[in-house]
């Protein structure tokens, strides 16, 4: 039958539109390579965020366990949005809190990334996260109750 539809396979020109300009975009980009190892220490080490009022820091953190250079780590950031553009990104802030974070990352998740800032702010056991003071007010009670919540999930 010549009028018959047959899957001829996945080929780059069946991508959405955003596909081949994100691709177009991440070709320009010097440490492209290191994106996706970037991305998943991003969403399942750390939580899926960061601390905005601590973002030098924070950054350092990303470019140091990701292999990219710091001054690239905003780029990197903005990955998601050009991939799977939505209306006023991917990032969001979460609340009155100093959580500058990825939307729709599993609270699991975010409480294995507010326990990372707790070992890695070199804090003792325990829950306290006064450390992180100044931070908002909020902040420090967001965060335990992120790792509280990722607690009572393994339990």
């Amino acid at each position: 039958m010549a009028d018959s539809w047959s899957f001829q396979g996945t080929t780059y020109h069946a991508l959405p539109a955003t596909f081949h300009s994100g691709i177009a975009w991440l070709r320009e980009q010097p440490s492209f390579r290191r994106y996706a190892t970037f991305w998943q220490q991003l969403l399942w080490g750390r939580g899926g965020f960061y601390l905005s009022d601590r973002e030098v820091q924070e950054f350092e953190w990303m470019s140091k366990y990701s292999g990219i250079p710091l001054d690239e780590i905003q780029a990197a950031l903005l990955a998601f949005d050009r991939f799977f553009p939505i209306p006023n990104g991917w990032f969001i802030n979460a609340g009155l809190t100093d959580v500058r974070m990825v939307k729709m990352v599993p609270l699991v998740f975010q409480g294995v990334g507010a326990h990372h800032r707790r070992v890695q702010y070199g804090l003792d056991g325990g829950s306290d996260l006064s450390v992180l003071a100044p931070s908002s007010a909020y902040t420090l009670n967001d965060l335990a109750k992120r790792i509280n919540c990722t607690v009572d999930f393994l339990l």
